[in-house]
């Protein structure tokens, strides 16, 4: 229109011919770029493909050069009245529109349609003496293939110039066959594809439907196309292939950049939130969050170093603010440097800590098991019109092999005695629909890490997270594809939600740590700035279930005071509660000896009780402690009974009195003090971890071999008959500081020991 207009000016100014001719030429190649520029950045054709924005600026080009012949022709011949000027004009722009149409008709319409088929070739004699009706079903099939390429190339009509460049990529690949559903920029350094596989390939594809499908396998081929194409390098974990519940569709992400490879700093809320909600726990290969739901049992697994505290620190930030749960935290094994940075920030006040118990040493450990399973046991049993909204149990064991492999130490649930591994087992198969969960971290996911029944224990794991590890297998055994590759990054770790999504690579963020050993990796947000910012999030168990838990949750460390970081250490406290000898350094709860048979308590908590029971504790102490615990001991079973008082025999030898233990949790005396036992030393027989020092430190030549050390036990008069706890007596020895392992089965005295290295 704007060539027509201008094209009329010479007419009425009379200008020379060849003036007119050169003015319009040169203007119509004006509007011709102005156009270009037009079509391929205004918003009006930003849905329009790239092959037809460049048709359509072909088209303006033609009708500009049709316009400039009009006018030469026009000029040529002499006509100078502009009404005849307009006519011509006019009539020109209807011939050029005229076969605008047809050419378009031509080029979308009629050609795919035309477009010849090919007839099928037998392959061989045996298919060329196939059966007439193989023959008709193969030719059909052959049809159908043509139409669906067909279709494909009208489909590529639509795609720009990003999607061409992905098309031609897949092609190389030989997964050209992948129809493009558009896709989404991933800031300026990537693009997530979403790709649909057409029926038309199951036509090909036979009964072999892996044909009609895009494995995670194939991220390796496609990257290599992606770098031919693009003439750059690229990883193949920058191509990330993921199944979307939609049948036949996928998405592909593809990143110029190592996206695990960034820090992602914390960033913290202050908000209540609901463990119902799932959590955010990283961000993907698009950079976008990922999210996990916690309301089910579930397992880390990798080797030191790899990043899974980062994560399980990011799930306890989560976790703390939730005003359905509570968390207990539990382990034998480095549980300190877990938990250091969320409760030395509360040492000397008197906020609730973010965790409802933490639980240090394999006696606790059990035990904790043991409590949160009746707590599950006591849920499931309520009638319907007595449940509420009860906080969900959330058991994080961290490094969990050490305690699941341990067959020595027992707990007591339901008047029976378990083991760790016994109790994780029971939890994954029976207390999810009491509220309880069990997280649990270790490095590795054989069975035989998580004891004897690690089978049961990882079938009822929900989510799974894999983090770096050195068996290659480890990956493809947990997510369930051998093909993915393990994690290079710290932090970075394959997901698997447990809601039957393919698995995701995902990058956790970090909390800060202040532990002066680690390296300040960002200046954001600490573990003591996240712990101290959870002090009002205040979260406790409900009545019922806090009775369920028993004892042991009745007597755990409420405030962060010297001796529950002793207790966490295993360091003599700064001010220890009695004196202790050399045989028995303070440390956490050692494993209790089974309880001899007993008569029923009876008695309240006020009265004092009428029959003593088999262990030594006090039972004044035994009715204080139900007293602030909310129990009823005439409800109590006899096993019950045994393992609530077993649990004040223990706090008042470690303490040396019942009001020694309170002061230690909570700074202040007992409301009703008693004159705690005056501590007497006294000759005792020897025990064997004390025969076990003496038959090191008399040994003519240190170091001394374990199986000296149980030969001399024997010929003392000590029969030792499980190998196991002998053992494990040897490693508290080592804890204790009594022996040194000097290596594999050989012991030494820290004197001799360390005089022989000196000199």
């Amino acid at each position: 229109m704007l060539t027509l207009a201008f094209g009329m000016l010479p007419a009425i100014f009379e200008a020379p011919p060849l003036a007119a001719v050169a003015i319009t030429a040169v203007f119509a190649a004006v509007c011709v770029l102005i156009a270009d520029r037009l079509v391929h950045g205004s918003r009006l054709t930003r849905g329009w493909s790239y092959k037809v924005k460049v048709l359509a600026t072909r088209f303006i080009a033609a009708g500009a050069t049709v316009f400039v012949a009009a006018v030469l022709v026009l000029q040529l011949i002499g006509i100078r009245w502009w009404a005849v000027w307009l006519m011509g004009l006019a009539a020109t722009m209807l011939v050029e529109t005229g076969v605008a149409a047809a050419l378009e008709y031509y080029w979308f319409r009629l050609q795919p349609k035309v477009k010849p088929e090919s007839e099928p070739k037998p392959e061989n004699s045996v298919g060329a003496a196939a059966p007439s009706g193989v023959t008709a079903v193969s030719h059909e099939v052959v049809r159908t293939a043509g139409s669906a390429v067909t279709v494909l190339e009208r489909a590529d009509l639509q795609l720009d110039h990003t999607q061409l460049l992905f098309k031609r990529a897949l092609t190389e690949a030989g997964f050209g066959w992948l129809a493009q559903q558009g896709y989404k920029p991933i800031h300026d350094f990537g693009a997530k594809f979403q790709v649909q596989v057409p029926p038309e390939r199951l036509a090909l594809a036979g009964s072999d439907t892996s044909k009609a499908s895009l494995p995670t396998s194939a991220a390796e081929p496609i990257a290599i196309a992606l770098a031919h194409v693009m003439r750059m390098p690229l990883q193949s974990k920058w191509v990330n292939i993921r199944k979307e519940p939609a049948a036949g569709a996928y998405s592909i992400s593809v990143v110029t950049q190592d996206v695990t490879g960034r820090l992602y700093p914390y960033e913290d809320c202050l908000e209540w939130a609901s463990l119902r909600d799932p959590a955010r726990v990283g961000f993907g290969l698009d950079t976008e969050p990922v999210f996990l739901p916690l309301r089910q049992h579930g397992q880390h697994i990798g080797q030191t170093r790899s990043g899974k505290s980062s994560l399980i620190n990011t799930l306890i930030a989560y976790i703390t603010r939730c005003r359905d749960a509570v968390l207990w935290v539990c382990g034998t094994e480095k549980l300190y440097d877990l938990v250091m940075g969320w409760l030395e920030i509360y040492l000397g006040t008197d906020f609730d800590l973010p965790f409802d118990w933490v639980a240090n040493g394999p006696q606790d450990t059990v035990d904790m098991l043991c409590a949160a399973m009746g707590v599950a046991r006591y849920r499931q049993s309520q009638p319907l019109s007595q449940r509420t909204a009860w906080p969900t149990v959330i058991v994080l064991m961290d490094e969990a092999s050490f305690a699941l492999r341990n067959k020595s130490v027992r707990g007591v649930y339901n008047g029976q005695s378990y083991y760790a591994a016994q109790m994780g087992a029971m939890i994954g198969q029976g207390a999810g629909s009491g509220e309880v969960f069990l997280h649990y971290a270790t490095q590795r996911d054989t069975n035989d890490q998580l004891g004897d029944q690690g089978g049961d224990l990882q079938a009822q794991a929900g989510f799974t997270t894999a983090f770096r590890i050195k068996d290659l297998a480890t990956i493809g055994r947990l997510m369930g594809d051998y093909k993915l590759e393990v994690p290079r990054h710290k932090g970075e770790f394959w997901l698997d939600d447990g809601d039957g999504n393919y698995p995701q690579l995902v990058k956790a963020p970090y909390i800060q740590e202040v532990d002066p050993t680690k390296d300040k990796l960002h200046s954001g947000l600490t573990l003591s700035d996240v712990a101290w910012a959870r002090r009002n999030f205040v979260r406790r168990l409900d009545a019922g279930s806090a009775a369920a838990a028993g004892p042991k949750y009745a007597a755990r460390h409420t405030r962060y005071t010297p001796a529950f970081q002793a207790y966490l250490t295993g360091a003599p406290c700064i001010a220890p509660a009695r004196a202790v000898g050399p045989s028995e350094p303070l440390k956490p709860t050692t494993p209790a000896a089974p309880a001899r048979p007993t008569e029923p308590l009876t008695g309240g908590a006020g009265g004092g009780l009428a029959v003593a029971v088999a262990v030594e504790a006090s039972p004044e102490a035994v009715a204080r402690l139900a007293q602030m615990a909310g129990v009823d001991l005439t409800k109590m079973s006899a096993a019950e009974q045994a393992g609530f008082a077993t649990t004040v025999a223990e706090v008042e030898q470690q303490y040396g009195s019942f009001d020694a233990f309170l002061q230690a949790q909570t700074g202040t005396a007992a409301a009703t003090p008693s004159p705690a036992p005056q501590y007497t030393p006294q000759l005792a027989p020897k025990t064997r971890a004390d025969r076990i020092v003496e038959i090191v430190a008399d040994a003519d030549t240190q170091p001394v071999r374990r199986a000296v050390i149980l030969a001399a036990l024997r010929a003392d008069g000590d029969p030792v008959t499980s190998e196991p706890s002998f053992q494990n007596g040897l490693a508290k020895l080592v804890d204790a500081g009594l022996l040194i392992k000097v290596d594999t089965g050989l012991y030494a005295t820290p004197d001799r020991h360390d005089s022989r290295e000196t000199a």
